[in-house]
């Protein structure tokens, strides 16, 4: 059951303002700007030329959102509010369409595809990810390379990059996750897929359940290799 159907909307829009609010003031202390809200969902851009370095900046505030929305959703009383992020960069416009709306609207091939990258932490069982375009240009930052997909819609494959946290707030367990994670994925790209699985199982054996492990176990839990035009890529049908 969703948390509007069992929730009264007086209740519910007062949690939600508080949630925003919190949001909102990560995304300004690090430069950015929300541009829009729609329901539960909210897009935020930075475009401030003074900023040096606004991937960054944006890495950064999504960290800070997610530690924000871990103790909001602290009390053992109140519905969780699961808040996946998704970073991209790329041209768009902002404009109104109608005369009626006062709020701004977002259009371009980057929205659309940050979109579809703030969906696929629903399939890896992450929180935060980024385009490599994005992963690229950061420092001081706990990236995880979790693949390449094919994203809905889109014509050409993504690498995608799980934004862990910051490096210094990091264990050693951890990285050692990441790093096991890392040579599953290293043979599974090259086609080695029985090879690949084996890591990703005993990686999950030995330190517990990991989102992205998980999602490769059980996507190809009975192919032990690739298909003859296997070409490096996933393909994500659904958004």
């Amino acid at each position: 059951v969703g948390i509007a159907e069992r929730t009264p909307p007086d209740i519910l829009i007062n949690r939600l303002r508080e949630y925003f609010k919190l949001l909102g003031e990560r995304i300004s202390v690090h430069g950015g700007k929300i541009v829009n809200i729609a329901g539960d969902g909210m897009v935020a851009i930075w475009i401030d030329p003074v900023l040096t370095n606004q991937q960054q900046s944006a890495c950064l505030a999504s960290v800070a959102m997610k530690q924000a929305v871990d103790r909001f959703n602290s009390s053992p009383d109140d519905d969780q509010l699961i808040t996946r992020f998704g970073l991209h960069e790329g041209e768009f416009a902002i404009g109104r369409v109608s005369s009626h709306r006062l709020e701004d609207n977002l259009f371009g091939d980057a929205i659309n595809t940050t979109s579809r990258i703030e969906g696929a932490n629903k399939f890896l069982g992450t929180h935060i990810l980024a385009s490599a375009a994005i992963a690229n240009k950061v420092s001081e930052l706990i990236l995880r390379p979790v693949g390449t997909f094919l994203l809905k819609g889109k014509h050409q494959p993504l690498d995608l990059v799980e934004i862990v946290g910051v490096q210094s707030g990091s264990t050693n367990s951890n990285l050692a996750i990441y790093r096991d994670f890392n040579k599953g994925l290293t043979v599974f790209r090259k086609g080695h897929w029985k090879q690949a699985l084996a890591i990703f199982k005993r990686l999950q054996t030995h330190y517990g359940y990991d989102g992205p492990a998980n999602y490769y176990l059980e996507k190809f839990a009975n192919q032990e290799k690739p298909p003859a035009d296997w070409q490096g890529y996933i393909t994500l049908e659904s958004k």
